[in-house]
C-alpha cells in the first residue's frame, strides 16, 4: 500500500480502538481515503480533528454479519484491528487466571 491512488477505499475494523485509531491515522496523513468501523456511539475524541473528519465512521458491531458486509461495501482493503479484551476473570476464565499468577 505505497501508493494511495491505487487503493480506493480501506475498511479498519477496530478504528476507535487503540491500535485502530493509530492505524486510522497513519493511513489519512498518508492520503488514503478510510472508512473506520465503531460499535459505540462517540468517536475518539485522542484523534485530532483533522484526522477525524476526513474519516467515513461507519456504526457496526464486528459480531454481525450483516453490518460487517454492508461495511465492506465499496471497500478494495481491510485491516482488522478489532478484538474483544476482557481483564475479567469470568470472561477469560478462572483456571487460565490462576495458572497466569
Amino acid at each position: 500500500m505505497n501508493n494511495p491512488t491505487s487503493i480506493g477505499k480501506i475498511l479498519v475494523t477496530g478504528g476507535t480502538g487503540f491500535l485502530g485509531a493509530y492505524i486510522v491515522t497513519e493511513l489519512v496523513t498518508k492520503g488514503y481515503s478510510v472508512r473506520a468501523m465503531h460499535r459505540q456511539g462517540a468517536i475518539p475524541f485522542f484523534l485530532p480533528a483533522d484526522i477525524r473528519e476526513k474519516v467515513e465512521w461507519y456504526h457496526c458491531d464486528v459480531r454481525d454479519p450483516l453490518g460487517l458486509e454492508d461495511a465492506m461495501t465499496g471497500v478494495d482493503a481491510v485491516i482488522h484491528a478489532a478484538a474483544k479484551i476482557s481483564f475479567s476473570a469470568k470472561e477469560i476464565g478462572r483456571a487460565s487466571c490462576r495458572e497466569r499468577v
